[in-house]
């Protein structure tokens, strides 16, 4: 038999280290006796000293912070050394290896005039787009199938103008609504829609159907200020959000994305803003080729990520990204 006993540290540890584009973190926790001394802590990133550094402490855990005067690459790797006494003046030192996680700039020649933009008609554009031809799970075929190639557009379109819905509300469809699936539901306060032009009006012997169906999301969004933004996608299947200079350029940079199939799940992605503005945002969906009463279930919530609470692009919660649907170019 097998026993293993753990003995707890005699000193206070490193615990954690994060880097992303614009500085570093690093976690120590006390142990026992041994609590980090906060008046002592030292930070070299690459060998350089890295000041000035901010430190808070909550419980036996204190976290430094160094904010880089430059945005660090995307995917570089660096070399940190952590240095600190604990209140028994005993030397604590350590050096790690960590990456800057990954994220996309959108590149300020991208922001639009902000008196361009009508900001009293909030929300997205989107247009649905189905075929009877059979979805892959893959964005370029969605982008095909957008343009025409695959078939005659046959999502149901009522009620909508020249093929296009206007929404001034949230991102949260499910196929299977009322039923909840995802992050915002009605245990929390959201109420699961329907997909705008979902069931569609044709398929394989007459019948209405859900699957091989695309959505392409036009907007505008504010960001208020430089830094960095969390956004998120919860999807059944794949997506894509891009910024370009206008909401459907198809050649912008990609912010977040999955090309595949899979079950409602959340992606998250940073995105980098250097300069604060309204910016063109284009996200289109996918859902593959099959029913929802044969398994193929399709949902679509677009987010973003605040201190850790998610909250749906569009919603009316102060402080967090408010859409815009049009701008005068």
């Amino acid at each position: 038999n097998l026993k293993i006993t753990t003995i707890a540290a005699d000193k206070a540890l490193v615990t954690g280290v994060a880097a992303d584009a614009v500085g570093v973190t690093v976690t120590l926790d006390d142990s026992g006796q041994s609590v980090v001394n906060p008046d002592t802590i030292a930070l070299t990133v690459d060998g350089v000293a890295a000041t000035p550094l901010t430190k808070s402490k909550a419980d036996k855990t204190t976290t430094v912070r160094w904010n880089s005067p430059a945005y660090l690459t995307s995917g570089q790797q660096l070399t940190l050394g952590i240095s600190f006494k604990d209140t028994q003046n005993a030397q604590i030192a350590d050096t790690r290896p960590v990456t800057v996680a990954a994220y996309a700039m959108i590149p300020p020649a991208y922001r639009v005039p902000t008196a361009s933009v009508n900001t009293s008609r909030k929300g997205f554009l989107l247009r649905p787009y189905q075929t009877e031809a059979a979805q892959p799970n893959t964005l370029l075929w969605t982008e095909g199938q957008l343009l025409g190639l695959y078939g005659a557009n046959i999502a149901d379109l009522g009620g909508a103008t020249s093929g296009v819905f206007t929404r001034d509300t949230v991102i949260n469809f499910n196929i299977d609504a009322p039923n909840a699936v995802g992050n915002f539901t009605s245990a929390n306060g959201y109420d699961d829609e329907q997909f705008p032009g979902f069931p569609g009006t044709g398929g394989i012997g007459a019948v209405t159907f859900t699957g091989n169906s695309t959505e392409e999301v036009l907007t505008y969004i504010d960001f208020p200020a430089a830094g960095l933004y969390q956004l998120g996608v919860n999807s059944d299947d794949g997506f894509r959000v891009t910024a370009g200079r206008a909401p459907g350029d198809l050649l912008g940079v990609i912010l977040g994305s999955f090309d595949g199939g899979k079950g409602a799940s959340d992606v998250l992605f940073s995105v980098l803003i250097d300069q604060p503005g309204i910016y063109p945002i284009r996200l289109i969906w996918e859902n593959g080729n099959g029913e929802f009463s044969a398994g193929n279930a399709a949902n679509l919530e677009f987010f973003s990520v605040r201190n850790g609470g998610k909250t749906l692009v569009n919603d009316t919660t102060a402080g967090h990204r408010r859409p815009k649907r049009t701008a005068t170019m």
